[in-house]
C-alpha cells in the first residue's frame, strides 16, 4: 500500500507541475495559438526520468525423492509454503532518453516513439525463517527475486490536440527488459542450501497515456503513465541440487507475469 501511495503521489506531483508550467507556457506563446496550426508535427529527441514498481510471481519447487534429504511429509509443506509467491517493489528510474516523429491532421496527431531508460528494480520475495516439522529449532529459508537493468520501448502513438500548446494521447506497443531471475534455499540444519539464476532477455507489451505541453518555439514537457507486462515463464531453472548432502533433493524454479508501472516526466526538443 505504501509503494502504491508514493507512486500516485509522485505522479501527482508531476501532473502539478506540468499544469503550472502550462500556464506560463500560454502566457509566453500566446502569439502563436493560431487554430489547427501543425505545431505537433515533425520529429523531436528527448530525456525521461520517473518512479515506478515491478511486481512478478515466482514458483519454487521441491522435487521428491525416495532417498532424498526431505521427508515426503515435509516436501508437501515446503512447497505449499514457497510454491507461487509475488512480490512488488518500488524504484526511480535514472533517467533514459527517447526520439520520435509526429505527423498532424487538424486536431489529431500520429506519431512513433522509441526509449530507452536505465532503471535498476528488484522485487523481491522471502519466506522464513521456517522451523521444519521433523526438528524443533532448525529452519529454512527461501528468498525469490526478479531484477532489472534497462526498459526498452517502441510504440506508436495517437493524440487529440486539446489547445494548439496542450496534447493529449494514448499509446501502446512493443517492450523489451533483460531480467535476472532466481530462488537462493537456506537451512539451519546442516547448513545446505540450493540457488540459481538465469538472465535473458524479453519482449512483451506496453501501454499508457499522458499529456504534453508546448512552450517557447521547440519544446515540451510531458507526463505519461505506462504499464509493462512480459512473459517470463521460459525463465526456468530445473534440478538444482541441494549442496553439502549426497542425497540431496532437486529444485525448479520459474519466473512468471512481470511487469512495471511507471509514472514519468519528459522533456522534448523538437526540431
Amino acid at each position: 500500500m505504501n509503494r502504491t501511495r508514493l507512486l500516485l503521489g509522485a505522479m501527482l506531483a508531476l501532473a502539478t507541475s506540468l499544469m503550472s508550467i502550462s500556464v506560463a507556457a500560454a502566457d509566453l506563446d500566446e502569439s502563436h495559438q493560431l487554430p489547427h496550426s501543425k505545431r505537433w508535427a515533425g520529429p523531436y529527441v528527448g530525456i525521461v526520468i520517473g518512479v515506478g514498481s515491478t511486481e512478478f510471481a515466482g514458483k519454487t519447487r521441491v522435487h521428491h525423492r525416495d532417498d532424498g534429504f526431505f521427508l515426503p511429509n515435509e516436501i508437501d509443506r515446503i512447497n505449499s509454503t514457497i510454491g507461487n509467491r509475488s512480490s512488488n517493489h518500488t524504484f526511480f528510474s535514472r533517467g533514459g532518453i527517447k526520439a520520435g516523429y509526429n505527423w498532424q491532421f487538424a486536431n489529431w496527431v500520429i506519431g512513433l516513439e522509441a526509449d530507452w531508460s536505465d532503471f535498476r528494480s528488484e522485487a523481491k520475495h522471502s519466506i522464513g525463517p521456517t522451523e521444519y516439522q521433523c526438528c524443533e529449532g532448525l529452519h529454512y529459508t527461501l528468498t525469490q527475486t526478479a531484477e532489472t537493468d534497462w526498459l526498452l520501448t517502441l510504440r506508436p502513438r495517437i493524440g487529440f490536440v486539446v489547445s494548439d500548446s496542450l496534447m493529449v494521447f494514448a499509446t501502446g506497443g512493443l517492450a523489451v527488459t533483460n531480467v535476472k531471475a532466481g530462488f537462493d534455499y537456506t537451512d539451519t540444519f546442516v547448513t545446505t542450501g540450493a540457488r540459481a539464476s538465469q538472465t535473458e532477455t524479453i519482449a512483451g507489451y506496453v501501454v499508457g497515456g499522458g499529456a504534453e505541453m508546448l512552450f517557447g518555439s521547440h519544446w515540451a514537457l510531458g507526463i505519461e503513465y505506462l504499464y509493462a507486462s512480459f512473459d517470463a515463464g521460459s525463465l526456468d531453472v530445473n534440478n538444482v541440487k541441494l549442496s553439502r548432502v549426497a542425497n540431496g533433493n532437486g529444485f525448479s524454479h520459474e519466473t512468471d507475469d512481470l511487469s512495471f508501472h511507471i509514472g514519468r516526466i519528459g522533456l522534448n526538443y523538437r526540431f
